[in-house]
């Protein structure tokens, strides 16, 4: 291998392992600002339980709108309304809404209740029929899509009653011995990520020192 290909290839190694070492004081840094935030009491129990109640939720809830989207007729909602297809329709229409909407509004945290995302599919049902005249096949077939939809959800609401109603309610000292662990837990894992990062900035030394020979 001639001397410069191993330069190059030793140059590259350089900047690969700048690039590992950002980002593992990037980890770390997050890391030790939550440690540091759990045992000055700004991040408590319940904001760890709240946090996973709603990390739960939205899976479950992008779950149900799958489900919806794949209905039959779901093509109609996919997209925005457009004046070129229904034409006059922004006039009729005063808030519009789709699902390709209502799932970005999912995402974005917008929507953050079963009770929003019920809210905005009745809206876009309803743009529907007040639309359509009741003898279009849209109407009929949006009606058709609600009357289903809406019972999904339905089912959805008792499923989501029924498991917040018989889930144990852990006792509040044993939520902080379970969060103290997880900060020992989290203090270790700090502490090996440092020393990984020293390990990282350590080899880097060593490949900065043997391009200068």
């Amino acid at each position: 291998m001639s001397e410069s290909m191993v330069r190059r290839l030793t140059q590259e190694r350089i900047e690969e392992l700048k690039k590992q070492i950002r980002v593992e004081r990037s980890k770390y840094r997050k890391l030790k600002s939550t440690v540091e935030q759990i045992m000055a009491g700004e991040l408590d129990d319940m904001d760890c339980e709240v946090g996973s109640h709603n990390r739960a939720w939205k899976k479950s809830i992008m779950i149900l709108w799958k489900q919806v989207a794949s209905h039959r007729y779901a093509s109609l909602f996919l997209q925005p309304v457009t004046n070129d297809i229904a034409p006059n329709y922004s006039d009729t229409v005063y808030r519009a809404m789709d699902l390709a909407t209502l799932k970005k509004n999912l995402e974005t945290g917008v929507v953050r209740t079963t009770s929003d995302f019920q809210r905005d599919l009745m809206l876009m049902f309803q743009n529907a029929l007040m639309y359509n005249n009741h003898e279009h096949d849209v109407y009929k077939m949006a009606l058709e899509m609600q009357n289903d939809v809406m019972a999904q959800v339905a089912q959805f609401l008792a499923t989501q009653l029924m498991v917040e109603t018989t889930q144990p309610v852990t006792p509040k000292g044993l939520r902080r011995s379970t969060l103290r662990r997880s900060v020992m837990s989290s203090e270790k894992v700090s502490e090996a990520r440092s020393k990984r990062t020293a390990a990282i900035e350590g080899e880097l030394k060593f490949m900065k020192k043997k391009t200068l020979e």
